[in-house]
């Protein structure tokens, strides 16, 4: 087999004997390694960013809001208040809903909801173990 004419019969250990030596060992790790990096970033933003974050729970009215827009909302980046919703809780019957957030404080919060209409029925600080660190038996 001619190392210039790839055919659809040609064993795929062919194509990756050549590819092994178009691209460099140290290359190709770089590669994987920042396309590990990327990913784990784009779907765990708000875990990375968000560490030290002040953690508040809110109630207010779902006005009808369908699912489909809440996980756009959960999945949204932090906004102008510095808010960032980690989750999401609701009862489309009852039209309920409960943020949990993180923001700087109370008052970027009820900024973050008067922005789109809202008036929460309470906000508090809360602790959670989403995301917290493993206790360790010393």
């Amino acid at each position: 087999m001619s190392a210039d004419k790839f055919t659809d019969d040609t064993p795929a250990t062919y194509y990756q004997e050549k590819l092994e030596n178009w691209i460099p060992f140290e290359t190709r790790i770089t590669i994987a390694m920042n396309s590990v990096i990327f990913f784990h970033r784009k779907f765990n933003n708000r875990i990375i960013n968000n560490r030290n974050m002040p953690k508040f729970l809110d109630s207010h009215d779902l006005k009808g809001v369908d699912p489909i827009k809440l996980r756009e909302l959960q999945d949204a980046p932090r906004d102008e208040f510095g808010v960032s919703h980690l989750n999401i809780i609701y009862n489309q019957e009852e039209d309920k809903c409960y943020c949990l957030l993180d923001a700087p404080n109370i008052e970027s919060i009820e900024k973050h909801h008067e922005k789109v209409g809202y008036q929460c029925d309470f906000i508090m600080p809360v602790d959670s173990t989403f995301n917290s660190k493993p206790i360790s038996n010393v």
